[in-house]
């Protein structure tokens, strides 16, 4: 899902994905405080960070680091999870 729900409608994105395991979500544009939810409530195979615009790739980086995950938990959320979801068999 993208944006997460944005951060107006983070709450329902995560609702959603709760209920329906084959739904991800990208947290570009989710907002410094909507960040963590989502990681925290489906964990890090199902978010992964997006952008259309590749100066937020920094600001979505910094809002993961944040969290103080783990290294490994960082590279699932900024990559790993989207290539494995989209199947990109990427190294």
């Amino acid at each position: 899902m993208a944006h997460a729900g944005w951060s107006v409608f983070a709450g329902e994105a995560i609702a959603v994905a709760e209920a329906l395991p084959q739904v991800s979500v990208d947290i570009s544009w989710c907002g410094f405080d909507n960040v963590g939810a989502p990681i925290a409530t489906l964990g890090v195979n199902r978010v992964m960070s997006g952008c259309d615009l590749t100066p937020n790739v920094p600001v979505v980086l910094a809002a993961v680091r944040t969290l103080g995950v783990s290294e490994e938990d960082e590279a699932m959320v900024m990559g790993g999870a989207a290539n494995e979801i989209l199947k990109l068999n990427l190294q």
